[in-house]
């Protein structure tokens, strides 16, 4: 088998077999010998190293796991959970922030109840802007209730 030295940014590489190329960063425009060629050369002069460096380099279709997808041919998990994970929706803590003051925990729970939707759809920056928004309301509504106990304690309690 051939082996191929390459010349990139000032230095000679190698060698190497032509399946290893693509790795050490060879491209069309990069400089190639190898034994029998009687100078430097780019790729993109020597057709038979150029398109097996295309091959190469293009791209594989991903492995088919029939596992994914229903009978419908859907698939059944969104193919960005992988990405980032879900964020916190802080529903339930929104709820529980009704307890303390109703009109601000109103918007907490409106902004959770947003967050699983934002991140099933894809919008994942949106979803964590959401869950933000809905952990400072839920925290809002909490302190709101509490100074209303303590202001209401501060009150009858003459």
């Amino acid at each position: 088998m051939k082996k191929y030295y390459l010349f990139i940014n000032g230095e000679t590489i190698g060698p190497f077999f032509l399946s290893d190329l693509p790795q050490h960063g060879a491209t069309p425009d990069t400089y190639i010998w190898y034994k029998g060629l009687t100078d430097w050369t780019r790729i993109r002069n020597i057709p038979e190293i150029a398109e097996a460096l295309e091959r190469v380099q293009e791209p594989q279709p991903p492995i088919f796991d029939p596992d994914k997808f229903n009978n419908a041919g859907q698939q059944q998990t969104p193919p960005w959970d992988n990405l980032s994970p879900r964020p916190n929706n802080y529903l339930a803590e929104s709820i529980v922030a009704l307890l303390f003051c109703f009109p601000v925990a109103a918007v907490a729970l409106y902004k959770a109840l947003k967050v699983n939707k934002l991140y099933d759809s894809g919008e994942v920056e949106k979803a964590f802007a959401e869950s933000a928004a809905a952990r400072n309301w839920f925290l809002a509504a909490v302190g709101a209730g509490l100074f209303l106990a303590l202001l209401l304690f501060l009150l009858f309690s003459n």
